[in-house]
């Protein structure tokens, strides 16, 4: 129960280590929705609704997950991100941060490994979508979800979005979404 301010800033002997992922936007808003609202929406108009109600402020929110500094004025956006390699590793006392993007998860195995220093590590999978009881309305929605060119170029040009995705992969993800 202690606050996260006193936590980090508490003397320490080494950096505090945090890991912390981001995602394309729109994918990351649709998942979110699902995740707390799926067991309630039994039908795809009630997700339409449910999309249209809270879609763009929970994507805004999303893209504001950064903005926070970590209370301890870390601006990660000063770091640039190596979108081929998918994370990055980010020391500022007292923190040592590690960012990932969730879409690379796949490959990033040896650099957690490596950053939290067990040999061994391997990531499974969790929490994933296709796998729970609401798996058929998402598959659903991510099928068919689209949204306005407009509203799409402004969450692709959201500080988050470029800095954490290269020009050509906003593009794809654009072109994705786009209706």
């Amino acid at each position: 129960r202690t606050p996260y301010r006193q936590l980090l800033l508490r003397e320490r002997a080494s950096p505090v280590q945090v890991v912390s992922g981001t995602r394309e936007i729109v994918s990351w808003t649709l998942a979110a929705l699902l995740q707390y609202f799926g067991d309630m929406v039994p039908s795809m108009e009630e997700a339409r609704d449910l999309l249209e109600e809270r879609f763009w402020e929970t994507s805004t929110a999303g893209l504001g997950w950064f903005d926070h500094q970590y209370f301890c004025g870390l601006d990660v956006y000063a770091t640039p991100f190596p979108h081929t390699e998918g994370a990055v590793r980010i020391s500022h006392a007292p923190l040592d941060l590690f960012i990932y993007r969730q879409e690379d998860l796949p490959h990033l195995s040896p650099a957690l490994a490596s950053y939290l220093r067990i040999p061994e590590f391997s990531l499974g999978h969790a929490n994933v979508g296709g796998e729970k009881k609401y798996a058929g309305l998402y598959g659903e929605i991510v099928e068919r979800f689209r949204l306005p060119g407009n509203l799409l170029a402004r969450l692709y040009d959201a500080p988050m979005m470029r800095h954490f995705y290269s020009d050509n992969e906003r593009e794809v993800a654009y072109q994705r979404w786009v209706g």
